[in-house]
């Protein structure tokens, strides 16, 4: 069967085989009220993870940013989105002050709007 499957790849063109490229990625770090953020980004892709108290720990998810990068509507993923929505905590909006400083603008329960700032950590570019 393997065979087959093997032989009928290579008649359309054979296999391709393509290494992974490696990937930069830019690490942010900011804080507020208690809680620490930590974002890896790529391109329009951010890994995201936040520690405190309010979130028993820390818990980590991805987000998107829709449009073109940073800056606008963005797309929280799972499970960070119900960790969110649960603490009534929203996202306003973000944006790249410059390439070392981003905004976060949050809607927080009893404190209402706050922006945290997110600072380029230089010493973690993973590549």
């Amino acid at each position: 069967m393997a065979v087959g499957l093997i032989a009928i790849c290579m008649a359309i063109g054979g296999v391709v085989w393509k290494p992974l490229t490696p990937v930069s990625m830019t690490m942010y770090k900011g804080g507020l009220l208690g809680v620490s953020a930590t974002a890896l980004l790529h391109e329009k892709h951010a890994l995201i993870t936040l520690s405190g108290i309010p979130f028993g720990g820390s818990i980590t998810g991805d987000a998107t940013f829709l449009g073109s990068g940073i800056g606008g509507e963005v797309k929280i993923g799972e499970p960070l989105a119900s960790a969110l929505k649960l603490r009534r905590i929203s996202i306003r909006s973000v944006h790249r002050n410059s390439e070392s400083e981003i905004s976060v603008t949050l809607g927080l329960p009893i404190f209402g709007e706050r922006t945290v700032t997110l600072v380029r950590d230089s010493s973690h570019t993973t590549f």
